[in-house]
């Protein structure tokens, strides 16, 4: 039970992490493009 909770929040930060640096790339995908038009 403590493990599967830890392993869950574990999962959850890791997928946070993941999310972040999806947008991060996003916008320097987007910027790039804004400067090249």
């Amino acid at each position: 039970m403590l493990f599967s909770l830890s392993y869950n929040f574990h999962s959850v930060k890791k997928n946070k992490q993941i999310i972040i640096s999806i947008f991060l790339i996003q916008h320097l995908i987007l910027d790039v493009i804004n400067n090249f038009y």
